[in-house]
């Protein structure tokens, strides 16, 4: 390889560290501050104790575990985060269509955002899937409650895994809805999200909106994201929490008790965090991107 080459190349890894780097960004946030609202959520998804809202649910949680639980399955989250966040952002800006060659004025900017979304989707399912799994199975109240001796050190982080472990087959355990939320969410996701930018910037400048502005409008695009993809993160967090259940069984039995109102059980606590993790993971990305000389 010639020199001009080996400088090309080493151009090319550096650039794509970089991207890395800043793709990885929004995971931190996403993890150091959702970690609470998820472990509310899925309570609330799978509990079979009847919670009256998320603050039940919340003086509940600390009445018999005290503020430590509001920090169960972090690790699991951090690591579901950094893999989803590097893979979700790496693969859609490698696919998203180029400005210069696509009118971003026009519909055909922002259909080619959604499949790039759609296909990041594809790609980060299979890294997602086990490791929400261990995530919900840490999380859900059911595994800490049990009357047969010997059952709360499964619903540690680390008996969960070993659980999970000694049982390989149930790691596809709501792979669908995970495919699924993944592949229609990713979609909306950077679709809403460069249809805000376009609207704020204009035509003539897409690269940086201000700190507050960038906040609120990663908040909106969590929000529109959670108002899409919810009930088939209900179906799934059920599915991983009870065994011998089915996706179509789930359905039913949410449709005949809470009507389809209750496909959105427990959606305030998670369009609460989807704005909340979002306004910070954003401009972490942003920022991240600037510094790497990424924009």
């Amino acid at each position: 390889m010639s020199a001009g080459h080996s400088q090309v190349h080493n151009a090319g890894i550096d650039l794509r560290l970089r991207e890395l780097t800043a793709s990885a960004a929004p995971a931190i946030m996403w993890a150091a501050i959702g970690c609470p609202f998820d472990v509310i959520k899925t309570r609330l998804q799978t509990a079979t104790t009847s919670f009256s809202s998320p603050l039940h649910c919340l003086v509940w949680t600390l009445r018999r575990e005290g503020g430590r639980a509001l920090w169960k399955g972090f690790v699991p989250q951090l690591l579901i985060s950094t893999p989803y966040s590097m893979i979700m952002f790496g693969v859609y800006q490698s696919l998203k269509p180029c400005q210069t060659r696509v009118s971003v004025e026009g519909s055909g900017y922002i259909a080619g955002c959604f499949i790039a979304g759609a296909a990041s989707g594809v790609v980060v399912t299979v890294v997602h899937s086990p490791l929400e799994l261990w995530r919900v199975r840490v999380q859900t109240h059911l595994s800490q409650h049990s009357s047969k001796a010997g059952q709360h050190q499964h619903g540690t982080t680390a008996g969960v895994l070993r659980s999970l472990l000694k049982n390989p087959w149930q790691l596809g355990r709501g792979s669908s809805m995970v495919l699924l939320e993944n592949v229609v969410g990713n979609g909306v996701f950077f679709g809403s999200n460069e249809v805000m930018r376009q609207h704020l910037l204009g035509s003539d400048n897409l690269v940086n909106l201000g700190f507050s502005t960038e906040a609120l409008v990663g908040g909106l695009t969590g929000v529109i994201f959670q108002l899409v993809i919810y009930p088939a993160d209900l179906i799934k967090a059920r599915l991983m929490a009870w065994k011998g259940v089915q996706a179509r069984e789930v359905f039913s039995q949410i449709l005949i008790k809470d009507g389809i109102r209750g496909m959105y059980r427990g959606a305030s606590v998670t369009i609460l965090r989807a704005f909340v993790i979002n306004a910070a993971g954003w401009p972490a990305l942003r920022a991240t991107q600037a510094s790497l000389g990424l924009v």
